[in-house]
């Protein structure tokens, strides 16, 4: 039995400006794992890089309208993805600081605070 062919970005979008949520739905369902692998690779934290995503998907949506129909919509998400992750790393700051029993930790991300924080933990609880 043969599979029924993918049906091509270009349509998708026309559907999607429409109306169709569907058509939406399945250019985010194409894409959404390649796009947060990028902004992911860019960013280096998990929640950082969903919201990061949604705001890709919320500036697609909002410029459907504004798209050359010829566009490939492929290449066009990447760029936003990239641009919006770029956004993100100036206002970022570029150490975080807890402060636990009189003594600082600087760490330079959320990653490495969890880390840093569970480390201090085992160490209180063993003292």
């Amino acid at each position: 039995m043969k599979e029924k062919p993918e049906t091509p970005d270009s349509v998708l979008v026309q559907q999607a400006l429409a109306g169709n949520q569907d058509a939406f739905e399945a250019l985010v369902s194409r894409y959404k794992q390649s796009l947060l692998g990028l902004i992911y690779r860019y960013l280096g934290e998990y929640h950082e890089a969903h919201d990061v995503l949604q705001q890709v998907w919320l500036q697609l949506y909002l410029s459907l309208a504004t798209l050359r129909p010829n566009t490939h919509i492929k290449p066009w998400l990447f760029t936003v993805a990239r641009s919006r992750s770029l956004d993100v790393l100036p206002r970022r700051k570029n150490w975080q600081s807890i402060v636990t029993c009189n003594k600082q930790y600087r760490v330079r991300s959320w990653r490495y605070l969890t880390r840093t924080a569970r480390s201090f933990c085992s160490t209180m609880v063993s003292n």
